[in-house]
């Protein structure tokens, strides 16, 4: 039953020869992150929206961290290279 036996499929596996396609979710998170932070430092520099004063203070250090962290995982995924399939 040769039906039965056959190799594995082609590359892309369906009729079309399009690769599969992985979930990018890890990198869009970081992408929204990315945005969220950076509008807020733009916002810090040229005052477009009035934050109160003990809002930025009492959560600054909150978004030091989580900018370091967003910064040290964008350059992982800068310098790894992706897998190859």
């Amino acid at each position: 039953m040769s039906f039965f036996n056959r190799g594995p499929p082609a590359y892309g596996g369906g009729y079309g020869g399009m690769p599969p396609r992985r979930s990018g979710s890890g990198r869009t998170i970081l992408l929204i992150l990315g945005v969220i932070f950076g509008l807020y430092f733009l916002n810090l520099s040229f005052q477009w929206i009035k934050i109160s004063e003990s809002v930025s203070t009492a959560l600054g250090p909150y978004f030091n961290g989580v900018v370091g962290v967003l910064l040290i995982v964008l350059g992982l995924m800068a310098g790894i290279k992706p897998r190859v399939y």
